[in-house]
């Protein structure tokens, strides 16, 4: 309906890629229908101009349809709508680019606002990571992500991303930006680096950084403002340098909410392990 997942991931890649430009349309939409609620508010928490603001339908925009290099499709079956077009370029489809299924997004329209914000979510990281194949963007090395599956899990998932950074010789990064782990990691007795993604001249040489843990210096509210922003690709591909990466994420389960931080990381991650007691 080109309502929800379709304008959040138009506005989502033309910050991640101004130098391309990008468009939502809809199989079903009502033209000039307002974006469902929720939508607006979550991308003004995450800084992402919405640069449609009502909806559109595919014969409305059937002129940039047929002059896209690509077109992404939320669901697989909408791909064969698009070719009845003349459309004879490159689609890709979600289910094209998931592995677990748990990460293909849902419309979520109607849904809880936890809920709501995870969907959008999976949106915007299937969407980043799209263009960047399609673009032939890359890390100089691997990145794996680690993620606890609540807070209960998160000294095991530290062991384990531990463990992982010692057998890849990788640089070990706590990406939860929410709840930096500072003080597990001074328990471990390991080399802390804190930094701030939003100046890298804080970082020491790469060359010594395998050896240590980079936790961030301070809480952040609505850690989807620096994920979905070119400041995360950036600091990755700083940090990719010389060695492998392991990220260490925000539990996806807390006592009280639904977080969707590990589904935006999800967009640059070569491998991804979920770690449950």
């Amino acid at each position: 309906m080109n309502q929800a997942r379709s304008p959040f991931a138009e506005g989502v890649l033309t910050k991640n890629f101004p130098e391309h430009e990008f468009f939502s349309s809809g199989i079903e939409a009502v033209t000039g229908s307002e974006l469902i609620d929720g939508v607006a508010e979550l991308a003004k928490v995450w800084d992402i101009e919405l640069t449609k603001k009502r909806s559109s339908s595919i014969n409305d925009d059937l002129t940039e349809i047929l002059e896209a290099e690509l077109i992404i499709c939320a669901e697989l079956k909408f791909e064969s709508y698009i070719r009845r077009l003349g459309y004879l370029g490159k689609i890709v489809c979600f289910e094209h680019l998931v592995t677990d299924s748990f990460f293909m997004p849902l419309d979520p329209e109607g849904l809880s606002v936890d809920k709501f914000k995870r969907e959008l979510a999976k949106t915007a990281a299937l969407s980043i990571k799209a263009v960047r194949e399609h673009l032939g963007i890359s890390f100089a090395n691997s990145v794996q992500v680690i993620t606890p599956n609540s807070t209960s899990d998160s000294d095991l998932a530290l062991s384990h991303a531990i463990m992982e950074s010692k057998i890849n010789n990788a640089i070990l990064v706590d990406v939860d930006f929410r709840a930096p782990n500072t003080q597990a990691i001074k328990e471990q007795q390991l080399n802390l680096i804190e930094f701030d993604i939003k100046d890298l001249t804080t970082l020491p040489p790469l060359e010594g950084l395998a050896s240590a843990v980079l936790s961030h210096k301070y809480q952040l509210n609505h850690p989807g403002e620096v994920l979905l922003s070119p400041t995360f690709a950036s600091f990755l591909s700083h940090i990719t340098q010389l060695h492998p990466v392991t990220l260490l994420t925000a539990p996806r389960y807390t006592s009280s909410n639904r977080l969707s931080e590990s589904f935006i990381i999800s967009a640059y991650a070569d491998k991804i392990s979920l770690i449950s007691a």
